[in-house]
């Protein structure tokens, strides 16, 4: 398995120019950190292969490059930006805030599974922290033909629970999925794939459930208050 950490900006560049380099029969602009293998020939954006028949495979690889990246040392101190329940439940209580201001009807809808959501927070008990990208989806993904995985680097790094990085691709992919009209099981089968390729433990069953929710609800406050602000008669 290989992983690199890439700026944003490279990463958007990357599926051209890993073709572009592989045409030239030069390799991969995508040099593995990780450990030696063959380096990849061609690589494309993560939500760009999911409904076709590699997919399940290149979540599988990109749950396996995630641990990667979540197994890297620390290095020294502790910073600011630290990723666990509390923080993850004052995000979203921030996103509710909003939504009771700016589009109170759409508040009243999500608000119960948002109590509930708090409620499992509360339960939870913070992990030992770990490097994580704390804002991972679809299109900051690369895979590779032969698996390997570049992710986007946040700068600062980011400290936190592995299961909030797993929590938020899985619910990007499930949307992007359903959203373009595939099978809701064949979203289901994507995500076992990645927390397979990662080796969950069992016992972040619920933890991963609670996050996977939160990260819905989250992305359901921000479509909300981006159909208010695009209503007729609302005035930023």
């Amino acid at each position: 398995m290989l992983i690199e950490l890439a700026s944003p900006t490279t990463l958007a560049q990357l599926p051209r120019r890993m073709s572009r380099e592989a045409a030239r029969g030069r390799p991969s602009p995508a040099v593995p950190r990780s450990g030696p293998s063959a380096p990849a020939r061609e690589g494309r954006l993560l939500r760009d292969v999911l409904a076709e028949p590699g997919a399940a495979s290149a979540m599988r690889a990109t749950g396996a490059a995630i641990r990667c990246l979540h197994a890297q040392p620390l290095g020294e101190g502790i910073p600011q930006d630290i990723h666990g329940p509390s923080q993850q439940a004052a995000l979203l209580a921030y996103w509710l805030e909003r939504l009771i201001w700016d589009a109170p009807c759409s508040y009243a809808a999500l608000g119960e599974r948002a109590r509930r959501v708090l409620e499992g927070m509360a339960e939870l008990r913070t992990l030992p922290l770990r490097r994580i990208h704390g804002g991972l989806d679809d299109s900051q993904v690369v895979v590779g033909s032969d698996a390997a995985v570049m992710l986007a680097e946040r700068d600062p790094v980011t400290f936190g629970e592995p299961a909030i990085d797993l929590a938020n691709l899985a619910v990007h992919v499930d949307i992007r999925v359903r959203r373009g009209g595939g099978d809701p099981a064949l979203a289901a089968s994507l995500r076992s794939a990645l927390l397979n390729g990662y080796g969950v433990p069992s016992r972040w069953k619920r933890r991963l459930e609670i996050y996977e929710e939160a990260a819905r609800l989250r992305l359901a406050c921000a479509e909300a208050l981006g159909a208010h602000a695009g209503a007729p008669g609302h005035h930023a």
